[in-house]
């Protein structure tokens, strides 16, 4: 009985066993397979997608890096030219504020206002800048035709002919002197002919041979010296044509500069320009003053608008566009150089924009006057 119990334990024991080694069936072993190859492709997409974002931010962080590096070098640029970290602050505040202005501001007018206003639209063109050369002078005698006379030998003078603004003509009697060695007369004669302007002698007066007792200027032509400064020196050449102008009075004419010196006074730190001119009238007489200006061009052809054009609004220098037919509104501009009618727009328009050139002002007012009144923008 006992053996019998011993077989049937260890027959169980196979069948167990036995039961416990079966292989799967082919749809849990297909199963497991293709769990496996899932977790596989989940691993390789999450290694991809890892290396894609670690791109993205290596990338990223490179841009970043890049402007950071443009940034710093427009600021040392700017620190270098004279710019503070507070004043390049302010300058970044104000265009800011300029560009909020434009967008925000904008004018409306009726047509009866803006013909009231004179409010017209042109167009920016290029053109070249031109600077006004203006030179202080005064008239003096033509040097070339100013005789001095002195006596050729000393002694007493017996009698005199001629007078201060006397002309004379060339051979003409101005003194008689008796010698003092010989006792004997000379006359003194003029040279050339012209008009006494300085006198320096009298009846009965000792004179000597070094005694200059007569000047006689031919006032026919004279001469207009004109002080150059070193700021104009570089414009103004020998053959250019200035207009000579007379200080209180109207006598305004033409010449040309026939010379100009060639080293500074040391007084003055001036040159000198010379210009003959004319004067058989008489008109242009030696001690006046005088101005002599001319334009010249300073500038190649760049973008050019009227002066008036440019307006100040909230300390921004702004020019006035027309947005509709009966609106406009206000753009912040930079400009350059600057002549008598034009001044050089360097940014914020560009060729061909159209513009208010003539009534700018008076939308600046109108702007000004509705902001306070609460009614921006709106014209009445």
């Amino acid at each position: 009985m006992k053996i019998l119990r011993i077989i049937l334990s260890v027959f169980i024991m196979l069948i167990l066993f036995s039961g416990c080694n079966e292989p799967e069936d082919d749809n849990d072993h297909n199963n497991h397979t293709n769990d496996k190859q899932e977790n596989k492709k989940e691993s390789v997409m999450h290694e991809e997608h890892k290396e894609v974002t670690e791109d993205e931010k290596h990338n990223e962080d490179e841009k970043d890096k890049e402007k950071h590096d443009k940034k710093e070098e427009k600021f040392q640029y700017l620190k270098h030219q004279g710019y503070t970290h507070r004043s390049l602050q302010k300058k970044l505040a104000q265009r800011k504020k300029a560009e909020g202005l434009a967008k925000e501001t904008l004018i409306s007018l009726s047509d009866d206002i803006i013909k009231k206003t004179g409010i017209k639209v042109s167009l920016v063109s290029k053109g070249k800048l031109k600077k006004l050369i203006k030179l202080p002078g005064e008239i003096v005698p033509n040097q070339d035709k100013v005789q001095h006379i002195f006596p050729r030998f000393s002694g007493l003078t017996k009698k005199v002919y001629k007078k201060i603004g006397d002309r004379v003509r060339s051979g003409d009697v101005l003194v008689l002197i008796q010698n003092n060695e010989t006792l004997s007369t000379y006359e003194v004669k003029a040279l050339l002919p012209g008009t006494i302007i300085s006198k320096h002698i009298t009846v009965g007066e000792v004179v000597k041979e070094d005694n200059e007792i007569y000047v006689i200027a031919d006032l026919s032509t004279v001469w207009i010296y004109l002080d150059v400064y070193s700021k104009d020196e570089p414009y103004l050449k020998v053959g250019q044509i200035m207009t000579i102008e007379a200080i209180g009075s109207k006598l305004k004419t033409e010449g040309k500069i026939s010379y100009i010196s060639p080293i500074y006074n040391k007084k003055t730190r001036t040159l000198t320009a010379r210009i003959v001119l004319p004067n058989y009238n008489g008109r242009w007489r030696p001690g006046g003053f005088v101005k002599g200006y001319k334009y010249t061009t300073i500038s190649k052809a760049v973008l050019i608008i009227p002066k008036d054009a440019v307006q100040i609004v909230e300390q921004k220098q702004v020019v006035f566009i027309p947005v509709t037919k009966n609106s406009f509104k206000p753009v912040p501009v930079i400009i350059g150089d600057s002549d008598e009618k034009f001044v050089h727009i360097k940014s914020g328009l560009k060729l061909g924009d159209r513009i208010v050139s003539q009534g700018a002002f008076e939308l600046k007012a109108h702007m000004v006057t509705s902001s306070m009144g609460g009614h921006a923008g709106h014209g009445h």
